[in-house]
């Protein structure tokens, strides 16, 4: 039996990265029907989930990225993490002063901000993916099959 070490590899990681930013992508699609509701699964709520999934789509498109481009998308991510820090979507208040009970509301104005955050950031995201080959083929090009 002939050992190839360190000439060339038989397993392609292609496959599985496109399957990773497929499974990415999904998550983030359906956590759009219902941003704010909460994922009993995860604990967080559904636009926490879309600001992970993306960043996580970013870490698959970076090593790819030029350092303009990289820059962009990195400034937007910071001001978004600050952003879910300083500006909470949802506040809690007193429902009943003798029960304590607390009822959770919307502050629209800091979601809207938050939302279009979020959009731009998917934008500029997707917009990577697909320059840089990881998320359509490119026309003319044969696919896998």
């Amino acid at each position: 039996m002939e050992e190839n070490f360190g000439t060339e590899s038989n397993f392609n990681e292609a496959s599985l990265k496109m399957m990773r930013i497929h499974n990415l992508q999904d998550t983030i699609n359906k956590c759009w029907l219902d941003p704010t509701a909460h994922d009993p699964m995860t604990g967080k709520r559904n636009y926490e989930i879309i600001f992970s999934c993306n960043t996580q789509l970013l870490q698959e498109t970076n090593p790819q990225m030029d350092d303009k481009e990289e820059e962009k998308i990195e400034s937007l991510k910071f001001a978004i993490e600050q952003w879910m820090k300083q500006k909470p979507i949802f506040t809690a208040t007193i429902k009943s002063k003798w029960s304590g009970a607390m009822q959770e509301g919307i502050n629209d104005t800091n979601w809207s901000i938050l939302k279009d955050f979020l959009y731009k950031y998917e934008k500029l995201i997707r917009k990577a993916l697909n320059t840089h080959g990881l998320s359509v083929p490119i026309k003319g090009e044969s696919g896998l099959f």
